[in-house]
């Protein structure tokens, strides 16, 4: 097992690169956002191999509103 990783380390590498990519993909369509967006991040996911899983996971993500999503929730249980 250890020379075959050896020697098709970037095979592997990008074979699970592509696999996430698909997961994201599915992932970033499925939260149903404005569909600019939605391709803009699907198609750096698939043409920058791991720096589009690391643009994604920094820029993609919409914490503010998780943040006051989790707020008004807290709000409304402790009243």
């Amino acid at each position: 097992m250890l020379p075959f990783l050896k020697d098709n380390i970037w095979s592997v590498l990008l074979g699970i690169n592509y696999l996430l990519v698909i997961i994201f993909s599915v992932l970033i369509v499925l939260k149903n956002r404005n569909p600019v967006k939605t391709l803009s991040y699907i198609f750096v996911l698939a043409t920058l191999p791991f720096i589009g899983l690391l643009v994604y996971y920094l820029f993609g993500q919409d914490y503010r509103k998780d943040k006051i999503f989790e707020k008004n929730t807290s709000k409304i249980t402790t009243d």
